[in-house]
């Protein structure tokens, strides 16, 4: 169902994480049309949007999304709720959509522009800024009654939005632009970002710790609030299309068939490649372990296990290959799943149902001598019996589990 692949996250000691992504497809039902924006109210209530006036929304934590009437078959691109209940989206020739009702009902405020808006950020319920096509910028300060142009002193498209409070904020925008305001948008000020790549998204985890991402897997950092911006180095080439962080450290970014992750503010970038090689134009997290990305052909995706991975029993030398039965067992929703390496090995390990289908790579890579121990999650899958094996080149085991709700 989706191959994740081996990266190394931190050394603690002696104790080695050898983390995976545990990113895991959903059923959007949305067939192949394209997902552009994601926003998530609580841990389980969230929604996307894409073309045809398209959204979806999940109470369940994506374990079923249903369409909503939106009344408009023009393309969604973004989207952002500041709470349960009111919400904002945004898209072509000028189309903005309110909801005060968790999206049962959806206020039309679209403005009389041919431009299309690429993105929507709001401080809270009151005050927001939509982004968009030739430059425009429009922003409210009391929910959308009223939308104000503002100048931004370019015509490239501004791609993305972020405000630190109600007066300062950030756009990106094509061919390296970066904008600030410290007004509230009264004025926009281009800043030197240095790079002449497409950006395409902004977030800041303070007032002076920002980041964005864009096209050939191009990620800048400020630490000044934008005065300075350093090139991150990335472990892949792939466009970047949105980026998110949980808290100060721990951030994400997707793209084209790319999943990036830091847990050390920046500094150091693991790919969390998936199964799907198409692009991904939006993600957010609940918390610092459940996110969500949806992009291309119908696709949503969520982890529930953000960093935490396999796990090297510290002094530990075994002289065989094993795979140990899992514990507890049965489980709900997690159980460790424990195994023996004799030698460096090339190590698969995997889950599959009872017609023997493959339903998560949980590793694919090589591991030193030793043992191992991985905490799978199941919280996607329903009651049944499950299999987990393990493959080297010297060893092959199955064993059987069950899952109990």
């Amino acid at each position: 169902m989706q191959k994740i692949f081996l990266f190394i996250l931190i050394s603690l000691f002696t104790n080695k994480i050898f983390s995976q992504s545990g990113w895991v497809q959903q059923s959007s039902g949305a067939g192949s049309q394209t997902l552009l924006g994601a926003s998530f109210a609580d841990a389980n209530t969230g929604y996307v949007c894409g073309i045809n006036g398209l959204i979806l929304k999940t109470s369940n934590g994506g374990s079923n999304w249903n369409p909503l009437t939106t009344g408009t078959t023009k393309f969604i691109r973004t989207i952002k709720f500041v709470n349960s209940q009111t919400g904002y989206a945004a898209g072509e020739a000028g189309l903005i959509l309110k909801t005060t009702n968790g999206g049962a009902n959806w206020l039309n405020q679209s403005l009389s522009i041919s431009s299309a808006f690429v993105n929507i950020n709001f401080v809270d319920s009151e005050t927001g800024t939509a982004t968009g096509q030739n430059g425009i910028i429009y922003g409210t300060t009391n929910g959308g009654t009223n939308w104000n142009a503002q100048a931004s002193n370019t015509s490239v498209e501004i791609t993305g939005v972020f405000f630190v409070n109600v007066i300062t904020g950030y756009c990106t925008g094509f061919s390296g632009t970066i904008l600030k305001t410290t007004n509230g948008g009264a004025n926009w000020n281009a800043l030197t970002s240095g790079t002449t790549s497409d950006l395409r998204a902004v977030y800041f985890t303070n007032e002076n710790t920002g980041y964005v991402c864009g096209y050939n897997g191009t990620i800048l950092k400020t630490t000044d609030a934008g005065l300075n911006w350093s090139q991150v180095l990335t472990p892949t080439t792939n466009n970047l299309f949105t980026i998110y962080f949980a808290n100060q450290n721990i951030g994400t970014a997707a793209g084209t068939g790319k999943i990036l992750r830091t847990t050390d503010a920046g500094v150091t970038w693991e790919n969390q490649s998936i199964n799907f090689a198409n692009d991904l134009y939006s993600i957010c997290f609940v918390n610092e372990t459940t996110g969500y990305t949806c992009g291309q052909l119908g696709a949503i995706f969520k982890t529930i296990r953000g960093g935490v991975g396999i796990r090297q029993t510290p002094n530990f030398i075994s002289e065989e290959f094993a795979l140990n039965q899992n514990y507890p067992n049965p489980f709900n929703p997690e159980t460790t799943i424990s195994f023996r390496l004799a030698e460096y090995s090339n190590v698969t390990l995997s889950v599959h149902n009872v017609t023997g289908k493959e339903l998560e790579k949980l590793y694919d890579g090589n591991l030193s001598q030793g043992e191992y121990k991985l905490v799978w999650n199941g919280e996607n899958f329903p009651t049944g019996i499950y299999f987990y094996k393990l493959i080297t080149k010297n060893f092959s085991e199955t064993r059987k589990m069950i899952l109990l709700k």
